[in-house]
């Protein structure tokens, strides 16, 4: 909840509308868990951000900056990178993808496997990452548009794999976070 906090205490600071967020947050709440459970966390985020607004609008007056909406800014899309790489992945085809949870990647993987049963799309979590590049490669070779997503640490465990995703010429992505 901290980062609600964060965002609205500068929507506060720059009194901008927060209407928007607060849309979001109800729709990834009881989206993400149908019924009152879903609605009860979004309550509970909305009351965190508007507390947070409150507190950043007293010093809005020290604050020189304002942001206001644009015209259609409610058909805009707020996302991070990663999500951004799952839609990419998505509309590119991908129908496999295997990783070892590890963080900044592992929101590639968790983005994938919401919308696994919208896209067809089979997900593996494997025991560490050299499996996952494995797993991903066997997947190419079995006609599916296949990736794996890691980071730093990780992406130094599976240079032997690579090799092999080379030497082999599996159609694979890596996602290096």
């Amino acid at each position: 909840m901290a980062i609600r906090a964060a965002v609205g205490v500068l929507v506060g600071l720059t009194g901008f509308d927060s209407a928007l967020i607060e849309r979001s947050l109800t729709e990834a709440f009881t989206g993400r868990y149908p019924g009152e459970r879903g609605e009860e966390l979004a309550a509970a985020n909305i009351k965190v951000l508007n507390a947070a607004i409150e507190f950043g609008a007293r010093f809005q007056d020290e604050f020189d900056y304002r942001l206001e909406s644009r015209p259609g800014g409610e058909d805009r899309v707020l996302l991070n990178g990663n999500v951004a790489i799952g839609m990419g992945a998505i509309a590119g085809g991908c129908r496999f993808i295997s990783g070892y949870p590890m963080t900044p990647a592992t929101t590639v993987l968790e983005f994938l496997a919401a919308h696994q049963n919208d896209y067809g799309i089979v997900i593996k979590q494997t025991e560490d990452e050299i499996a996952a590049l494995l797993t991903a490669i066997g997947g190419a070779h079995a006609g599916a548009r296949a990736m794996t997503a890691t980071s730093g640490d990780g992406f130094c465990l599976i240079v032997e794999a690579l090799g092999l995703a080379g030497a082999s010429e599996a159609g694979v992505v890596i996602v290096n976070a």
